[in-house]
């Protein structure tokens, strides 16, 4: 179901001034994310629990949807492009996604990513994000990091997640290091 562009800038119009600059940091998420409140406090640099009230508000205003039998929240096509729109106003997309990598950089033990805790997000859509922001070395980095086994640590991490629940895009980090 479409809505009316008109409708959807009426509801984003309406909210509160932080309400409208959290909505508008979705704009830099994938396109299928699913938004738990644990990637949207790491988003907007608060609380989980704060990130879950935003979230509520957010679907209250008609501008992301639950998830259904998971989780969390998601933006449709016309409500993605509006967030994305609206920060791209603010800052450069490449600036986003490298604000958004510096917090969650904050969150890796010793400087390497493949320690990363998990959100239900970030394991799925780290390398898409350092390619956006322009971190070619960064993704290099990443894709050459070692565990304390000397193995992979990426890639040792993510076949931990998918023992879990199937992962999109196992591969395809391989395949955008190596792309274009």
């Amino acid at each position: 179901m479409t809505r009316d562009r008109a409708t959807l800038h009426l509801h984003i119009d309406r909210l509160q001034p932080d309400d409208r600059d959290a909505f508008a940091w979705l704009g830099i998420l994938h396109r299928d994310a699913l938004v738990r409140a644990s990637t949207a406090a790491t988003l907007w640099e608060g609380s989980e629990a704060g990130a879950r009230r935003r979230l509520q508000r957010s679907a209250e205003a008609a501008l992301v949807q639950p998830a259904g039998d998971e989780e969390g929240y998601r933006l449709d096509k016309e409500a993605r492009e509006a967030a994305s729109q609206l920060q791209a106003q603010r800052m450069s997309l490449a600036e986003s996604h490298a604000r958004l990598l510096e917090r969650y950089r904050a969150q890796v033990q010793d400087g390497l990513w493949h320690t990363l805790p998990g959100d239900g997000y970030v394991h799925e859509h780290l390398t898409w994000h350092m390619e956006d922001a322009g971190w070619e070395g960064e993704l290099h980095a990443l894709l050459k990091e070692e565990n304390p086994e000397g193995r992979n640590g990426w890639f040792e991490m993510r076949k931990k997640l998918v023992a879990r629940r199937p992962l999109p895009g196992l591969h395809p980090d391989l395949l955008d290091l190596f792309r274009g």
